[in-house]
């Protein structure tokens, strides 16, 4: 069973000079690995301060050896909640059902392991994370601004590519290329190109993300079952 870590971006910059950018305020760097064992050693590995990054600089200059925290007996007496509501819903996620079968299979194995695991916990606001733009509003915005400084901070680029609307020409010129059999549609990157910046809707957006998500999600699903 494949292991899947995403750290917090304070430890692995999200838009790092070895990251392709997509939303740093909602994507975070992390491996899928074999087993703990692999992520624990990657991690190590990928880790540590960026000078490119104030957040990443607040952790010790030495990264630790994340291995060593590996304890087989780590989750006895855990709690883990399930929000199988939206999310476990093969219609609404459009996840693959294999998708589920082996989310199954994982809780098995973590209440093999000793946790609890608190079915469902359901998030009050999932419902609505499931009809709601806003995170599409953020991540077109974060898109643009971050992958055009990712392609100025290049310092070789034999494509010429040097901004988002460079790469949706660049993808039209060369569709032989760029663009295979089920893969010809540009409208997220030109939908990500016709944003403005940091304006009013991205911070409206921005904020009824952490609201839903959060405050009204997490937070309160966790408040629930305390």
């Amino acid at each position: 069973m494949q292991s899947l870590l995403t750290p917090w971006n304070d430890l692995i910059p999200p838009c790092g000079p070895a990251v392709i950018p997509i939303s740093s305020h909602q994507d975070t760097v992390g491996p899928i690995t074999r087993s703990m064992t692999d992520a624990a050693i990657v991690l190590s590995i990928i880790a540590g301060p960026d000078p490119n990054d104030n957040f990443t600089l607040a952790q010790p200059h030495t990264v630790p050896d994340f291995t060593k925290a590996l304890n087989v007996n780590s989750l006895r007496g855990k709690r883990i909640g399930v929000p199988r509501r939206v999310f476990l819903n093969d219609s609404i996620s459009g996840a693959d059902p294999f998708v589920n079968i082996v989310f199954e299979q994982a809780l098995a194995v973590i209440r093999s392991l000793g946790a609890t695991v608190v079915d469902p916990a359901d998030l009050p606001s999932a419902d609505e994370i499931a009809i709601s733009n806003n995170e599409t509003i953020v991540l077109d915005v974060d898109f643009k601004i971050q992958i055009n400084d990712w392609y100025q901070s290049l310092l070789e680029n034999p494509s010429g590519v040097r901004s988002l609307a460079d790469l949706i020409k660049f993808n039209g010129d060369n569709p032989t290329l760029e663009e295979p059999a089920g893969f010809e549609d540009q409208s997220e990157l030109i939908e990500s190109e016709g944003t403005n910046g940091f304006d009013s809707p991205f911070f409206s957006s921005l904020a009824f993300d952490k609201a839903l998500g959060a405050t009204r999600g997490i937070d309160a699903a966790l408040k629930e079952q305390i």
